[in-house]
């Protein structure tokens, strides 16, 4: 709620993009941002959910799918928000 966010937004990206974390290509980066690691989960989530708030605002759209993941965006945006209706 921080940075008026959808709490289950992130965490739903971080299922698409890592499997919930378990394959980060980078240390403390379930989401494929930035390409950056960070030095803890919670710096990495306060940076991320900051990221969606000031890019792409309150929650997922399939335009903020074109522009989060532009080569899959239509996978990309079906099963994040198939995970967001999980949680």
């Amino acid at each position: 709620w921080k940075y008026g966010v959808d709490p289950r937004w992130s965490p739903a990206i971080s299922n698409t993009e890592s499997t919930k974390g378990a394959n980060c290509f980078a240390w403390h980066n379930a989401w494929g941002w930035t390409g950056g690691s960070w030095p803890s989960w919670e710096a990495a989530i306060d940076f991320h959910v900051k990221g969606l708030s000031n890019i792409y605002g309150y929650t997922i759209s399939y335009a903020n799918a074109q522009k989060y993941c532009p080569p899959n965006y239509d996978n990309w945006y079906r099963d994040t928000l198939n995970e967001m209706r999980k949680i």
